[in-house]
């Protein structure tokens, strides 16, 4: 029996971290019921409906001149096509299965109709990842399905545009930490990289993209980011309400990646490591206080929600890959 190669074993990582012992199951009737209204037609091999849209609120529409805007939030979508694809996974009904892997590929078919495609302008489409986060997985998660039904490489192709996965190929010199690209791209970057059928760009993609993640990880002199003392740099100063998204997003990265040639380099994983044991240390017991808090004053300022990823964390090794589980990681997870 051959042992799993490394890129098998990264992309068996991000199944377990996304679906592992989920058992997310919506009845097919509701979802059906979700699905129609979407109110999607299918008219001469194409799929089209309502317009798809990003942050509406930001564009202009007199409903005065043009009467009800009927559309569907790319958010939203996202969420239904999370949920069918879940419920797909976790079924044991062969026909139940089928039925929502057809809405499915309708869906996508939808999604690249509306100018979702690669190469496409969508206008300014900055911090899209909060928008697609659920679309993401959702494709992700449904990759063999697309596979079989062809539409694999231009969804594949469409997100790692939107994601502008090509920035790992910059020059190195152009890599520079930022706590909202740990938060709302990097993991997903990671995703993207499986949406394809060209095992030799896939190897060569995953092989940067851990060199760039390496790179930036292991940067304590940058404007923003992780510094030499442990605090998380965003918007000019020491802000762990951003931090918590890099926190809750880079350990999936160290963890999918651990024990394989493409694992975060020493220099990455200390450095991330030491902030975000950092973050534990001044937060008492979980509550990183009122002074941290900058533009989020009124949110609940604790890392309550990290419990799972230093357990992630502890389980990715130390950064001299030489424990398969991190002591100092693991003590500070059985604290929380």
């Amino acid at each position: 029996m051959k042992s799993p190669t490394a890129f098998t074993i990264v992309e068996k990582n991000i199944d377990k971290e996304l679906i592992g012992s989920k058992k997310t199951y919506i009845a097919v009737d509701k979802l059906q019921k979700r699905y129609a209204a979407l109110h999607l037609k299918k008219e001469k091999g194409y799929v089209n409906g309502p317009p798809l849209t990003y942050r509406i609120k930001e564009e202009y529409y007199d409903s005065i001149q043009q009467g009800e805007f009927i559309h569907n939030d790319i958010k939203d979508f996202g969420k239904l096509l999370k949920d069918i694809a879940l419920s797909s996974n976790n079924t044991t009904s062969q026909t139940e299965k089928a039925q929502l892997e057809s809405m499915f590929l309708e869906a996508i078919q939808y999604f690249l109709d509306q100018g979702w495609q690669a190469g496409a302008s969508g206008s300014t489409r900055h911090h899209i990842g909060y928008a697609i986060r659920d679309f993401t997985e959702a494709v992700f998660i449904m990759r063999h399905a697309l596979k079989s039904d062809k539409s694999l490489k231009p969804i594949g192709e469409s997100l790692q545009w939107l994601y502008n996965l090509g920035m790992v190929l910059d020059n190195e010199e152009n890599f520079h930490v930022n706590i909202d690209y740990l938060n709302t791209q990097a993991y997903y970057h990671l995703m993207l990289i499986f949406l394809t059928d060209n095992k030799e760009k896939q190897s060569a993609l995953l092989s940067t993209y851990s060199n760039y993640t390496s790179i930036i990880l292991a940067q304590e002199d940058q404007e923003w980011g992780f510094k030499i003392d442990g605090t998380s740099w965003h918007h000019n100063g020491h802000y762990p309400a951003y931090g918590m998204g890099a926190f809750t997003n880079t350990p999936r990265i160290i963890y999918a990646l651990s024990q394989t040639k493409y694992r975060i380099r020493e220099a990455g994983h200390k450095n991330f490591k030491k902030a975000f044991l950092t973050t534990g240390k001044y937060s008492k017991l979980y509550d990183y206080g009122f002074g941290n808090a900058g533009r989020h004053p009124l949110e609940d300022g604790n890392i309550k929600s990290l419990k799972s990823k230093f357990l992630l964390m502890a389980y990715s090794g130390n950064p001299e890959n030489t424990l398969e589980i991190d002591p100092d990681v693991a003590s500070a997870y059985l604290r929380l």
